[in-house]
């Protein structure tokens, strides 16, 4: 029996949280974490977003928004974007159409998580194009979160991120999706496909299915920026994020936005701007 997603997010919350908080604790007042309403939810198309800014959270979602609508945007963030997926055990082949329900290569019983790939009432576009098109934001990374949980008694013991598969939203599947486009196969049934519970194989499916990259919450926390940074990392970081938004004819981040707690047992850094970081 799957998990409603709702559930699913409320129990990996705390987990998620306390993570984002070792990672940037000397970031300080930068660090927020932003929810957005049932009917927000349905054009900013993500559950949930750990971010590192300045803005209030109406301006925030404004200024998302507008990057989903390709607008250039002139303010510095830096955004996780995660939309939790439930996970289905297909344990049974069937044909319909001529179509087999089981992706090439893959034995039953498998794993599928259903894709949004039509607007909703309220949404210009689906909540897969929505969050394509946010990926391509400079510093958001965007993930579906699809936890491999199948009873809510699950949800009563403590939270294991190994069993969280993050499949992110990167240059391969925004290329992909263009080929749905193209195709005009965008508005059909696609899915997310696991062979096993440990995201073995990974797929994209849909007529024409394409290999995945699927890791676990724990490595993919081990492999992103959600790790702690030194007074070091984060001049490196100022440093690229100006660098992006200078080649995307943005608006340079001001160096005041980052406020930096004493590093204990750490010499002074200084940059190539002459800023020091105690």
């Amino acid at each position: 029996m799957a998990i409603k997603e709702a559930l699913m997010e409320m129990y990996y919350f705390t987990e998620l949280t306390k993570r984002f908080n070792q990672a940037y604790k000397h970031l300080g007042d930068l660090r927020n974490v932003f929810k957005p309403s049932q009917p927000n939810e349905s054009w900013l198309g993500y559950d949930l977003a750990f971010v590192l800014t300045e803005m209030e959270e109406d301006k925030f979602e404004e200024y998302i928004e507008s990057c989903i609508h390709g607008r250039k945007n002139k303010t510095f963030f830096i955004g996780l974007f995660i939309q939790y997926k439930v996970v289905n055990l297909i344990k049974q082949k069937h044909t319909r159409g001529g179509q087999s329900n089981v992706p090439s290569g893959y034995n039953v019983p498998f794993y599928r998580s259903s894709l949004k790939t039509k607007p909703s009432l309220s949404g210009t576009y689906s909540q897969h194009e929505t969050l394509v098109r946010l990926s391509k934001t400079p510093s958001a990374k965007v993930v579906y979160a699809c936890p491999m949980l199948f009873s809510p008694r699950e949800v009563l013991l403590k939270p294991d991120l190994s069993k969280l598969q993050m499949v992110e939203v990167n240059t391969k599947v925004r290329n992909y999706y263009d080929k749905w486009v193209k195709a005009g196969t965008h508005e059909d049934k696609h899915h997310i496909v696991f062979q096993d519970k440990n995201g073995a194989n990974q797929m994209w499916c849909s007529d024409e299915p394409m290999k995945g990259e699927s890791i676990s919450c724990t490595d993919w926390i081990r492999q992103t920026d959600l790790k702690m940074l030194s007074p070091k990392e984060a001049i490196t970081l100022i440093k690229d994020t100006k660098t992006i938004l200078t080649k995307t004819k943005s608006q340079k981040p001001s160096l005041y936005l980052f406020e930096f707690e004493q590093f204990s047992k750490s010499k002074n850094i200084k940059n190539e701007e002459g800023i020091i970081v105690p």
